[in-house]
């Protein structure tokens, strides 16, 4: 079973982690250079109020995935 819940600064490690892994293999995202968790630490500080964000992790919390959205202009 899948569980979403909020995302927080105690995820930004794995967020990263996920995410360069979808880097290294090239062709999915805009990114081209491999983050840190610190990176995504001030993505959560830049991202403007309401803005939301989520992760997806497996029965043993493992993260599968994660999402942002912010709220329209």
């Amino acid at each position: 079973m899948i569980h979403i819940r909020q995302a927080g600064v105690m995820d930004a490690r794995q967020m990263a982690e996920l995410l360069n892994t979808i880097i290294r293999k090239g062709g999915s995202t805009a990114l081209t250079e491999e983050i840190t968790g610190d990176t995504i630490v001030e993505w959560f500080e830049q991202a403007p109020p309401k803005s939301l964000w989520h992760v997806a992790e497996d029965e043993a919390g493992a993260l599968l995935g994660f999402q942002y959205a912010k709220p329209k202009p």
